[in-house]
């Protein structure tokens, strides 16, 4: 591992390389594995953004065969901190290749989050979230291809009236879904979009009136 200053420097995390037939393990067929791990790392000086973004990957190469086992995934991280409001998303994109029969597999994750805080009356939520799963391998000497995706999106609001003598809140919000797989053939999907809306009013300690 290197060293450094992550703010501005590419970090060398690991750098391994492996031969079965050096290091005395017992092994059915004898392989070389090289891995690299590097990652990048950020933070403003006010302390408000933070961020990573990084690279994974390795691979197997065994001498019985021509061809090599490869993993490779890219990912990265953000977070946004101020007095309004605060931010995060979360990404990673990952894909394995094995070159003697050619099966492969793909998968994209990726997740985001703000709260917004216009005064101390209003808050705004959102969410937002994909995945997404690509798959091909071999079965019974023919090929299988899989895929599937989920994508969640929604957004929620809370109020309450300047005047703190008025015991009222007020929530809404509303959230979508799109769904989609396929194994072999056409896709099939699914969408969905849904709401509500509710409305609270405290009369005293003994009476509170809620609508939705």
């Amino acid at each position: 591992r290197s060293g450094g200053d992550e703010k501005g420097r590419l970090v060398l995390e690991k750098l391994d390389r492996t031969d079965s037939q050096v290091n005395g393990s017992f092994v059915i067929a004898p392989y070389t594995m090289t891995r690299i791990n590097l990652r990048q790392g950020f933070r403003s000086e006010d302390g408000a953004h933070n961020g990573n973004i990084g690279l994974d990957w390795s691979q197997i190469e065994q001498r019985n065969y021509i061809g090599n086992d490869t993993v490779s995934a890219v990912y990265g991280d953000y977070s946004l901190s101020l007095e309004n409001q605060t931010l995060q998303m979360v990404g990673r994109y990952s894909q394995t290749d094995r070159d003697i029969n050619g099966e492969n597999s793909r998968l994209i994750n990726y997740f985001a989050s703000h709260n917004y805080r216009f005064d101390d009356n209003l808050t705004v939520t959102s969410n937002a979230m994909y995945n997404d799963n690509r798959l091909v391998y071999l079965l019974n000497e023919d090929f299988v291809r899989s895929a599937g995706s989920y994508m969640q999106l929604s957004s929620s609001a809370s109020w309450r009236p300047e005047d703190e003598e008025i015991p009222l809140s007020v929530s809404g919000g509303l959230f979508f879904l799109d769904t989609s797989s396929s194994y072999n053939g056409p896709a099939s999907s699914a969408q969905s979009l849904s709401g509500n809306l509710s409305a609270t009013y405290s009369y005293n300690s003994n009476l509170m009136l809620s609508a939705s």
